[in-house]
């Protein structure tokens, strides 16, 4: 009887301490509506009203929470994104060092904030149909600016001058050159001193070569109106000369500013006469103000104090309409702008100093054409008819902007026409004509009228070598830096339009043939619209 009843006993706490067995969904169901199983009786019973409300609270409760969890992550992480992971994006990285997104929105919006006050300045200067030109450029630069900061969206060619100043910038040491802090902090006071208050004692300039010197005092007897000036020396009539102030800036080179060098000149002017706006991503400061009317005044030059101040309070103002605008600290601008700037001057004076003031240059003309079949039939008359090289050119070169001359090139050095050209051209002696030579360009045939071992180079002829240079230097240097990027780059033009050297004679101009119709009474006589240029 003891072993059953301690048996019992230890089934009866086996049975208790056993778990209720789970419930099934109609058990579920039923507690829903108000009865559920009692699990110690496995029978239903009543739940109360209260007992079900807290029930439901509990349950809502913790719906509410679920979901308000998940709204704080989905709304983190579009935070994250928005403000973290999106502004962080590489788009390009150049030897280790990252362009991101961030530093992408500021130098777009730079450079269209940049945009939008020069063009506003340009229509102070204009009327009627011109000025609104202008207006609606500034326009449309201005939705620009303001659809930049945080989109995803890249202008290819903005990146790729990112790209361009990133690399010229580390392969400095390649040409010899290093850029301090020091400089970078000179550079930008210089650019924002007034045109009379430079901070800096200008840089001599290299003393010109007899006969430089001879152009650069032609140009300057021109300028003042000087009847000496008439009688050009042959190598100006060749491809005179523009006087500039000792050496060619590069495409990267700071603009004018109202406050800074050359900011009271005229603004840059257009075939057509209107200004044009100078290069906004250059990163040089732009007008702030309407230029003033009247005659200018010659004004002293201040000292160095006064122009530093001179310099330090536009800069300040500069960082108030531009830089705040892009979203651009001072270390932004120095790191984005200015450093890269000052080392495309750099590079660019480098070459010029490199090419010197003089060159073995040939006086050579070429004909163009697209297809090698013509070609060969055109260099078949020249064999039987040299004389005829002038008239072929007229007929069927499609270079237009040497062919009305007979496709007379002027003179050029080596270095700025492509590389089969050139190697032709400076092989061939005075009065030989080459067979056709096929380019990018399509199929030459070229003829060399002069060759000089040593010939003076114009101002123009030193930019555009030295920037040949710069451009060849510069391919050199993507081959051999570790450079990548994310935006694919835009596509060339599967033709390409044939440029004549610097120094190429202009059109001529022709009178427009008079028609027959009588112009009206008191009507002003129609002007001829101007010939493109040579180059």
């Amino acid at each position: 009887m003891a072993k059953s009843s301690k048996s019992s006993s230890t089934s009866a706490r086996s049975s208790k301490q056993q778990p209720p067995p789970p419930q099934s969904w109609q058990d579920k169901l039923r507690s829903l509506f108000g009865r559920e199983i009692d699990p110690t009786t496995g029978k239903p019973r009543r739940v109360s009203r209260k007992e079900r409300d807290d029930r439901r609270t509990r349950n809502l409760f913790i719906a509410f929470g679920v979901l308000g969890i998940g709204a704080i992550l989905l709304l983190s992480g579009a935070a994250m994104n928005e403000y973290f992971l999106k502004p962080r994006k590489v788009l390009a990285t150049v030897e280790g060092t990252d362009i991101t997104r961030r530093d992408y929105w500021k130098y777009r919006q730079h450079t269209l904030a940049n945009q939008v006050l020069q063009y506003r300045q340009y229509a102070t200067m204009l009327t009627g149909q011109q000025q609104q030109q202008y207006l609606a450029m500034a326009q449309q630069a201005q939705i620009q600016l303001d659809d930049t900061w945080g989109s995803t969206s890249v202008d290819n060619a903005t990146l790729s001058r990112m790209v361009d100043d990133l690399v010229i910038v580390e392969s400095l040491d390649t040409l010899g050159l290093s850029i301090s802090d020091q400089q970078v902090d000179d550079f930008i006071a210089e650019q924002f001193s007034g045109l009379n208050a430079p901070v800096f004692s200008p840089t001599p300039t290299q003393t010109l070569i007899p006969e430089r010197a001879e152009w650069a005092t032609q140009t300057a007897m021109a300028e003042a109106g000087s009847p000496e000036a008439v009688e050009a020396s042959p190598e100006a009539v060749d491809g005179s000369p523009v006087a500039v102030d000792g050496s060619p800036t590069a495409s990267g080179s700071p603009a004018a500013v109202s406050g800074t060098p050359a900011a009271e000149s005229a603004s840059p002017q257009a075939a057509d006469g209107t200004p044009e706006a100078t290069d906004p991503n250059a990163g040089s400061p732009i007008p702030m103000a309407s230029p003033a009317e009247g005659t200018p005044q010659p004004t002293a030059t201040i000292g160095p104090e006064d122009a530093r101040a001179t310099s330090t309070a536009n800069f300040d103002l500069y960082q108030d309409e531009i830089l705040d605008l892009s979203h651009m600290s001072v270390s932004d601008y120095r790191r984005l702008v200015a450093e890269p700037t000052l080392a495309r001057q750099m590079v660019n004076n480098y070459f010029v100093q490199e090419l010197g003031q003089s060159a073995e240059q040939v006086h050579a003309r070429h004909i163009l054409v697209g297809t090698q079949e013509l070609a060969d039939s055109l260099y078949g008359q020249l064999q039987e008819d040299p004389d005829l090289f002038e008239t072929l050119a007229e007929e069927a070169s499609v270079d237009t902007s040497t062919a009305p001359n007979g496709g007379d090139l002027g003179w050029f050095p080596r270095g700025i026409m492509v590389a089969g050209f050139e190697d032709v051209a400076f092989s061939l002696a005075p009065g030989d004509i080459s067979e056709p030579v096929q380019t990018q360009f399509g199929w030459h045939i070229i003829q060399v009228i002069e060759h000089a071992d040593d010939r003076a180079l114009t101002d123009a002829q030193i930019q555009q070598a030295s920037q040949a240079n710069s451009e060849r230097w510069l391919e050199t240097q993507f081959d051999a830096l570790d450079v990548s990027s994310s935006v694919e780059p835009t596509p060339t033009q599967s033709i390409e339009q044939f440029v004549a050297p610097a120094d190429a004679p202009h059109l001529p101009t022709t009178a427009p043939e008079p028609t027959p119709a009588a112009s009206p009474a008191g009507a002003a006589s129609p002007v001829p619209a101007a010939s493109p240029a040579g180059s």
